[in-house]
């Protein structure tokens, strides 16, 4: 699965794990939390579609906030900040 923005017509972000290969067909959940993604191959995937829902997600697979060294690698346009309450800023 792959991300576009409309007004660019550029993929954004990188591609979304799935079938390589294999045509599928997404779709949101009714109360838009989610993308489900599902291949003509039978297999299928649930994303998150909030920025808040990707930054808990971080949170939990990370256990810790960003580095200040990080941040300035993957993170453009923004000053430092923690995403993570639960974690002490890096």
């Amino acid at each position: 699965m792959k991300l576009w923005t409309t007004k660019t017509q550029q993929q954004f972000g990188a591609t979304f794990p799935g079938s390589p290969g294999t045509w599928g067909n997404a779709a949101y959940t009714p109360d838009g939390s989610r993308i489900v993604v599902v291949y003509a191959d039978g297999n299928g995937s649930v994303w998150p579609a909030t920025v808040g829902a990707w930054e808990d997600h971080a949170c939990r697979v990370a256990g810790r906030n960003f580095t200040r060294e990080e941040w300035s690698r993957f993170v453009t346009g923004r000053g430092y900040s923690g995403v993570c309450p639960s974690y002490p800023a890096g």
